[in-house]
């Protein structure tokens, strides 16, 4: 049992924690952060993507749809605070 998972899957590197976060390792290398606390109230930022099964319409999804919809969120507003150096 670990807090947190750094892992990559066909390619991508994915940070699995249980947690949203702003920035993740990996995260300026087109990484991507997947969490699930806070259930349905927000599905997560381009780059940090709620992957709860009750935001999914109850359903796992796998990595081609989860990368469809990190695209369609937002940037999170303080992204280029904490990663100024990202063109994200």
């Amino acid at each position: 049992m670990a807090d947190a998972a750094d892992i990559v899957v066909d390619g991508r590197h994915l940070y699995l924690c249980h947690y949203p976060m702003t920035t993740s390792p990996g995260a300026r290398r087109n990484g991507l952060q997947l969490f699930g606390h806070v259930h349905q109230h927000w599905l997560g930022s381009r780059n940090s993507v709620n992957v709860g099964v009750d935001a999914w319409d109850f359903s796992p999804e796998a990595l081609p749809e989860i990368e469809r919809r990190a695209a369609t969120l937002p940037v999170n507003a303080h992204w280029h605070q904490v990663e100024p150096r990202s063109t994200f």
